[in-house]
């Protein structure tokens, strides 16, 4: 068992009741005496904190590492090959991963400019394709630490999307060279990022401890006010910022202003954000394909245990089964689009298209409503500022 397996196995056993900084609806129960509701209400923050932490956010942390390495050692010999269908390919498989966290805004992604350094994006000006496109014409071709030091424009999936799918890149002498700077600096930002998570009192770990009022967060209120924060901006975000902005109004539709508009994988992105977003709900993360390395140390409990149980076992299920209707219309309309290209129903004007697009957005809007004007208040979560946007 490695120290961070004990850690989170002792956290498991040393949990205690704590009765302070309850949600606004635990305050007023009158269906259970405080005392015994407070008791409760701490042990279900516990259980949903231990499955999310263990079973998502750690392991999908992971899974970016894994990938972008892959990606990584996969550059030298794609190029001997001139295999570049294999690179786009794993390229989307680490874009995919990335898509699974970015959603959060604390910790290490948050850190040294981490989530601009993975993907710099809004790109209003191009600066991803001019300074890129410049990079192929430096003599000697810049190495990982040189890409780690220079323009986050340059750092992250971005760049390498712009060396795999653009056409002005290919067929450029330093493409292969450059590619693979690229891609060592994404690894090494990627697995910092897992470190920080996975080492011995690391985040998964003080995630962990919130539910005793120790490490990152000062209880478990706060982590769980903090996840369906970013919940709740990450669902505006994909709806003002990375479709409506695009979307614009008729003959005035900026296609460009997608992310990985370049690779036509930006619905691809936002389904793997969204189901990352419907699994924390739902509590099932299977779909996802993460790793489980620790699972096994948590109680049976915990196990599957989400947002939505939580939220049942407040006395409100019937909001519970308002966000599920919500969630699940959002997840048809998106279901109808993701063969698709946004980028192609934008710059062809393609009506029906434009329309499903459209429906997909309402839905998504109607759901983070929902979450805003019920769910944040029930759990006393206050949304300000959204820092995702890039604005």
């Amino acid at each position: 068992m490695s120290r961070l397996s004990q850690k989170i196995a002792v956290a498991c056993l040393s949990s205690t009741l704590s009765f302070a900084a309850l949600p606004a609806y635990a305050q007023t129960s009158d269906a259970l005496d405080a005392q015994t509701f407070a008791a409760l209400a701490h042990a279900n923050q516990d259980a949903f904190l231990g499955h999310i932490s263990v079973n998502l956010l750690l392991p999908a942390h992971q899974q970016f590492a894994q990938s972008s390495a892959a990606l990584a050692q996969a550059w030298p010999q794609a190029c001997v090959q001139s295999d570049f269908a294999s690179l786009r390919q794993q390229w989307q498989q680490s874009m995919q991963a990335w898509a699974q966290v970015r959603w959060l805004t604390f910790g290490p992604l948050a850190a040294e400019n981490r989530a601009w350094r993975v993907q710099f994006w809004p790109d209003k000006k191009d600066l991803v394709g001019r300074q890129t496109q410049a990079w192929l014409a430096v003599e000697p071709t810049p190495d990982a630490q040189a890409v780690y030091q220079a323009s986050i424009a340059l750092q992250g999936l971005p760049a390498l999307e712009y060396l795999l799918f653009d056409p002005k890149a290919q067929g450029q002498k330093n493409l292969c060279a450059l590619g693979q700077a690229i891609s060592a600096n994404l690894a090494r930002v990627s697995q910092e990022m897992y470190q920080a998570w996975q080492a011995e009192e690391g985040l998964a770990y003080q995630v962990r401890q919130a539910a005793v009022g120790e490490g990152y967060f000062p209880s478990a209120s706060a982590a769980i006010s903090t996840l369906v924060r970013d919940m709740n901006l990450y669902l505006q975000l994909v709806s003002e910022r990375k479709l409506g902005r695009a979307l614009g109004e008729p003959q005035q539709r900026r296609p460009w202003q997608l992310e990985f508009w370049r690779s036509q994988t930006s619905l691809q992105a936002i389904k793997s954000s969204l189901d990352t977003l419907a699994g924390v709900w739902s509590g099932d993360y299977q779909a996802l394909n993460l790793p489980q390395e620790v699972s096994t140390l948590l109680p049976e409990t915990y196990q599957g245990y989400g947002l939505r149980q939580y939220v049942v076992d407040l006395g409100q299920a019937p909001l519970a089964q308002r966000i599920d209707q919500a969630w699940q219309q959002v997840q048809q309309s998106l279901a109808a689009l993701t063969q698709d290209s946004a980028f192609a129903i934008l710059k062809a004007e393609d009506a029906q298209g434009i329309q499903a697009l459209e429906t997909f957005i309402h839905q998504l809007t109607q759901l983070e409503g929902m979450i805003n004007q019920e769910l944040n208040p029930l759990l006393g979560v206050v949304i300000g500022f959204n820092a995702q946007d890039g604005d």
